[in-house]
C-alpha cells in the first residue's frame, strides 16, 4: 500500500482520519503544511522559552555600597550581605558577574608564598621523623606546630597578626599558642617555651614544616 512522505512524518495516501471521519486525500484536497516535530505533533506557541522572573532587578547599587563599606569582602560575602541586609536572594555567580562588570575586587589578595616559607640559608635542618604518621597512642607523644597569618583593618590601614600554635596529635588539643606582630623565630620559640611550662614532664616528638622560623638561630 503506498505511503505519502512528508519532511517529518508519513501518512497513508489512500485513506486518513480527519476529525473522526474517514475520507480519502483526494476528497480533502491539499493539506496545509503545518510544522511538526519528530513525533508529528504541532509545537506549542512559546514552547521552550522560560518566562522572565518577576521582580528580578539589578543589584549593582547594593553591591557597590557593600564594597564601599567593606572593601575586603569577596563576592560570596557580598552575596551574604545582600541576603541579610537587603533581602536580595541572589546566586553567588550573579554577584560575581556584577563584580566583574563594575570592576569590584576584594582588597585581600592571596600571596603565592605563605607566611611559613623555607629558609634560604638554614642553620640546621632536622630529619622528617614523623613522615606523615599522624597518629598518636598517648598524650604528649607527638606535637605539631605551625604559624598562621591574619590580616585586619584599622580604618583603611592593613595590619598583620601571626598566630603560632602547638597541637597534640593524640586528642587534637592546643598545648600552647602565642600571638605576635612579627613573624620570626622568636615567635615559635616562645610558643615552645609556653608548651614546656604547661607540660614540663612531656618529651614529645616535635614536628614542624621546616619553616625559616625554626631553622635559624635566635637573633
Amino acid at each position: 500500500m503506498p505511503w505519502l512522505y512528508t519532511p517529518r512524518k508519513r501518512i497513508r495516501s489512500d485513506k486518513t482520519t480527519f476529525r473522526g471521519e474517514s475520507s480519502t486525500l483526494s476528497s480533502l484536497g491539499t493539506l496545509p503544511d503545518f510544522p511538526c516535530n519528530s513525533f508529528g505533533l504541532l509545537p506549542l506557541a512559546g514552547r521552550g522559552q522560560k518566562p522572565k522572573r518577576a521582580g528580578k532587578r539589578a543589584a549593582g547599587p547594593e553591591v557597590m555600597e557593600i564594597h564601599r563599606e567593606h572593601p575586603d569582602k569577596g563576592y560570596r560575602r557580598i552575596r551574604d550581605d545582600l541576603n541579610r541586609q537587603y533581602h536580595e536572594h541572589v546566586n553567588d555567580k550573579r554577584v560575581l558577574r556584577i563584580d566583574r562588570k563594575l570592576h569590584i575586587q576584594s582588597s585581600i589578595k592571596h600571596r603565592q608564598n605563605c607566611c611559613t616559607r623555607r629558609a634560604s640559608d638554614p642553620t640546621y635542618t632536622a630529619e622528617n621523623i614523623l613522615n606523615r604518621k599522624f597518629h598518636a597512642d598517648a598524650p604528649n607523644e607527638k606535637w605539631l606546630t605551625d604559624v598562621t597569618e591574619f590580616k585586619y583593618y584599622v580604618g583603611p590601614v592593613i595590619h598583620k597578626l601571626y598566630l603560632s600554635a602547638i597541637l597534640d596529635l593524640y586528642d587534637r588539643r592546643i598545648v600552647s599558642y602565642v600571638l605576635s606582630d612579627h613573624n620570626d623565630n622568636r615567635l615559635v620559640f616562645d610558643t615552645f617555651d609556653e608548651a614546656v611550662k604547661t607540660d614540663p614532664e612531656a618529651h614529645p616528638l616535635f614536628h614542624s614544616d621546616r619553616g625559616f622560623q625554626v631553622r635559624q638561630e635566635v637573633a
